[in-house]
């Protein structure tokens, strides 16, 4: 059997409630808020049932046409089902696939409990869905898919059939159906208690669910939890008990909360569904059961992060009905038990989201899964938002009295600034909205920064900068806060970042601004070591190379400019290496020697790397090579610190005064251990030119087979993009290839069941060598006996001949052909061979090698096993994308069997398989286009 991979595309509907009103408003000239609220609770975000309430409704303009879901059915089908004339049977059969949405007539032992027990044979059952598709009451898919093509009059006999006469047993199909389709067991009860709602309706369903419980409790317990965690409002005392029960028995875990735990990006903890599910009802009780379970599971954080999203996240219906009682519960729960380090974590945690200024909203339309709603609303003024901000507010102060907490909190207020901005840019309704919430944040604002924030950082002046910034915008005034302005280098930041920001910046003249040249280097390069803004800091950078190149002809300048920079904190590649180009060009090599040794010790190393790096070939002697040998042996592990970015080719061009000169440094860093190989042994590309001379530069081969591979096995995506290097090493000794095999070829294949940068192995195969290197590669590893890894280098060859054209394609082809012709007496390796060729993404070059096995006249019934179509599958859910998938490998079959039929009547059993595979799967093609006319996934 084939993997199948499906790919359904789901639209946004992007209307609003809001917007929803406005629609019926505009289509039905509907105005009275009262109607149009009634429309909204009957509707449940259901567009296409609201606008049928308002057609409804429009017809007599009488509420109580509309005062249940129900009302509307009535008025737009009367009772059709009565003028139907359907016996019992006919209904409960008509109501079981209302209820399973669609129904297999070829898996009918599916339905076996439900149609037993009313008295219903497979036989009758089949012959009242003929009789329910003569009244186009349902739709039939060739013979075989049943389904109801308008939801409408699903949820209609839903509505008969389960409420008004009460025909199935809704706990029947509940207990029978939902381990198999929970998904559709869930939406049919909300359908029914939903949209039909009455107290009468509400108190049936209500029991029918509950009776439920008791029936999973005594199954299994997964599918218990699933239960309750969908259900768990119907039963409130049961599912609190089997929270209670599950906290009990979970064994606390001891966890550093001061560490990143986990990073969860789905919801999959049950118990956390149903304490979310308990909120909207005991928001008190579901506090503090989330409480009791965080403390127990404190490394499942993130997953009650995510709860937090799902279940107390903030709607419209928050500010407007519920009064956000669920998140004061939660808030003030977690506020109670702060020195838990646990409820500190995810107070902030879940914080910054509870603490915008707008929100964003996406809920899905019932009976109509692939569209989504989604609602954009900012926050207003409300007694008890107030007191929810406030609550927040209060609780981030206290926290801030504890310095481990100073981080998270100044990345809030930083998100909190940012989301005041784009209020102020984006929407100015919503300011207007939000203004007041705005104000009474400040009250709190003021008493958290001097906290968190330090006027000595520029980082933190920057941000307090912004909010105040933010505020004058909104006439909120913000004092106190005087000190973070004042700061003598957050004034030059912010003059610069206003001019840059601006479109005509110009460095010299901003330059020119300044008549002490040096005085200005030296405030700049304070102001590099302190900012954290990449885009200043680069203009920053900039601006210093203007300056270097302004006072490069003056000698004492030059050298005061070499010497700030290089006593500076930070450091900046490009800025500290034209300094050393200007110095080389003007000054001895013993002056820059001693600006080295006078610089910060803390970047010293960096700075002789820079020095023997860039110094030019004509300045190289025997005395810096021995100062270069000497540097390198003394350097330890503290000196280089994280420095990565470093080469030891540079030492190439001491090649000049020893002609193994770069040999011998490579010998010093490669005895110096895995530390040192990293930062030093970095590949560059190289030319062919530049490879032969790299090689014939090393009197000891091995060692540079020993760097080679080391670069390779320390990322193997990286380095010899031409292959060169791999191709000289080669020709100088063979063994390397044997190497590459065994250290960086198939553990890639064993990791990764691919082989990263092929390039340096096609390289290879093109060449003179091309049999020899096939031949030998595919030797190894056979010889590993390890299936897996033959199949995926197999389907590395197979793929190049989809994407590489010429001589490699030659060789792969003349390699591969070969290797099919003369083990087509070993069925086992044919098989093993064309389970790696099959993986190939083109099937007509898969099949120029089914022809070349055709032609050696294999046993048919051992042909009959190879396959002839792809493995997997992947295509749009679409009649155009199944068309263009399967009917592609439907043409390249059929010109294979028009090939094999021009061989004669010898060949004959070979064309017969392949004629019977392409029947297989016009089927598969056919049954898969009903199902998607049945809406099936």
């Amino acid at each position: 059997m084939r993997k199948i991979y499906l790919h359904k595309r789901f639209d946004s509907f992007q209307l609003s409630a809001i917007q929803v009103r406005e629609c019926i408003e505009k289509i039905y000239n509907i105005k009275d808020d009262i109607v149009l609220d009634r429309i909204g609770a009957i509707s449940h975000g259901n567009l296409r049932f609201a606008l049928l309430s308002a057609k409804v409704f429009n017809k007599r303009h009488r509420l109580s046409d509309i005062s249940d879901f129900s009302q509307v059915f009535k008025q737009l089908l009367g009772d059709v089902l009565v003028r139907k004339h359907l016996d019992l049977h006919s209904l409960i059969s008509l109501g079981i696939i209302a209820f399973l949405k669609n129904v297999d007539i070829k898996r009918i032992s599916y339905y076996k409990p439900v149609l037993e027990k009313y008295k219903i044979s497979e036989e009758k059952f089949k012959e009242n869905i003929d009789i329910l598709t003569q009244m186009e009451l349902i739709n039939v898919v060739n013979h075989r898919y049943v389904f109801f093509e308008d939801q409408i009059i699903c949820s209609y006999v839903l509505k008969t059939v389960f409420l008004d006469r009460q025909l199935i047993s809704l706990n029947f199909m509940i207990n029978n159906y939902f381990g198999y389709a929970s998904n559709i067991v869930r939406d049919n009860v909300q359908t029914l208690r939903g949209f039909f709602q009455n107290e009468e309706n509400n108190s049936y369903v209500t029991q029918q669910v509950k009776k439920s419980f008791q029936f999973f409790h005594d199954q299994d317990e997964i599918l218990y939890l699933q239960f309750v965690s969908m259900f768990c409002s119907y039963d409130i005392n049961s599912s609190v008990s089997l929270v209670l029960a599950k906290i009990k028995k979970v064994k606390p875990v001891k966890v550093d909360m001061d560490n990143k735990i986990e990073n969860d990006t789905f919801l999959y903890d049950y118990l956390l569904k149903i304490i979310g599910g308990i909120s909207y009802d005991e928001p008190e009780l579901a506090a503090e059961l989330f409480y009791k379970y965080l403390v127990k599971v404190p490394q499942k954080v993130s997953q009650f992060k995510l709860a937090v999203d799902e279940f107390w996240s903030i709607q419209f219906n928050t500010f407007r009905f519920y009064k956000f009682t669920q998140q004061i519960a939660l808030i003030n729960e977690l506020i109670k038990n702060f020195p838990e380090k646990s409820a500190q974590r995810i107070f902030l945690a879940i914080s910054p989201d509870f603490l915008k200024l707008s929100f964003h909203t996406a809920s899905e339309i019932p009976n109509e899964k692939s569209f989504l709603v989604m609602q954009n609303f900012p926050a207003f003024k409300t007694p008890e938002y107030v007191k929810f901000r406030e609550n927040i507010w209060q609780g981030l102060i206290s926290l801030a009295n504890q310095k481990t907490n100073h981080k998270t909190i100044k990345h809030l207020i930083a998100d909190y600034s940012r989301n005041l901005r784009l209020t102020i840019i984006n929407n100015s309704n919503s300011v207007h909205s939000v203004h007041d919430v705005i104000e009474n944040d400040k009250r709190y604002l003021v008493k958290i920064i001097p906290i968190v924030f330090h006027s000595s950082s520029l980082t933190d002046c920057e941000a307090v900068a912004n909010i105040v910034e933010s505020l004058n915008k909104l006439n909120i005034g913000m004092q106190n806060l005087k000190e973070f302005s004042e700061n003598s280098i957050f004034k030059i930041y912010q003059k610069l970042s206003i001019q840059i920001r601006s479109k005509d910046f110009d460095e010299s003249k901003f330059i020119r601004e300044f008549p002490d040249k040096l005085g200005l280097l030296r405030q700049l390069v304070d102001l590099l070591e302190k900012i954290d803004n990449g885009i200043i800091a680069y203009e920053i950078s900039d601006i210093l190379q203007s300056l270097i190149k302004d006072i490069e002809d003056n000698h004492l300048d030059l050298l005061g400019a070499a010497e700030i920079i290089f006593k500076s904190k930070k450091t900046v590649e490009y800025v500290n290496i034209q300094v050393f180009n200007y110095l080389f060009k003007e000054f001895e090599l013993k002056q820059i020697i001693n600006l080295i040794q006078d610089s910060n010790v803390d970047h010293q190393d960096l700075l002789w790397y820079y020095f023997f790096s860039n110094i030019p070939y004509d300045k190289v002697d025997e005395e810096t090579f021995e100062l270069l040998k000497r540097w390198l042996n003394n350097e330890t592990e503290e000196d280089v610190g994280n420095t990565i970015n470093r080469n030891i080719l540079f030492a190439q061009k001491f090649n000049r005064v020893n002609k193994q000169a770069l040999e011998e440094c490579c010998s010093i860093v490669w005895s110096k251990g895995e530390k040192f190989r990293i930062i030093y042994f970095r590949y560059v590309s190289l030319d062919e030119k530049q490879s032969s001379v790299l090689v014939k530069s090393f009197q000891n081969i091995t060692l540079l087979e020993d760097i080679y591979l080391f670069i390779l096995k320390r990322n193997s995506q990286n380095g010899d993009y031409s292959g060169y290097l791999f191709k000289d090493l080669y020709k100088e000794d063979t063994n390397v290839l044997i190497r590459y095999i065994d250290d960086i070829l198939i553990p890639q294949l064993k990791n990764t069941y691919s082989v990263k940068n092929k390039y340096k192995l096609v390289n290879l195969m093109a060449g003179q060598y091309g049999q020899t290197v096939l031949c030998t590669i595919w030797n190894h590893i056979y010889q590993t006996r390890q299936t897996v890894l033959q199949i995926a280098y197999l389907r590395f060859l197979i793929n190049q001949l989809c994407s590489v054209q010429g001589e490699v394609s030659t060789q792969i082809n003349k390699w591969l052909t070969t290797l099919i012709q003369q083990n087509n007496d070993n069925t086992a390796k044919v098989q093993m061979i064309f389970d790696g060729l099959n993986e190939c993404d083109d099937l007509s070059i898969y099949h120029k090698y089914i022809k070349v096995l055709i032609l050696t006249k294999p046993d048919p019934d051992f042909f009959s096993k190879i396959r002839l179509d792809k493995s997997s599958l992947s295509w749009d859910v679409s009649e155009a994308g199944i068309k263009e998938v399967f009917g592609g490998e439907i043409n390249q079959l059929q010109q294979l069997s028009t090939w094999t039929s021009t061989l004669g009547v010898d060949y004959f059993e070979y064309k017969k398989i392949i004629d019977q595979r392409i029947e297989v799967i016009q089927k598969e093609l056919k049954d898969l286009l009903d199902r998607l006319d049945a809406g099936i996934d």
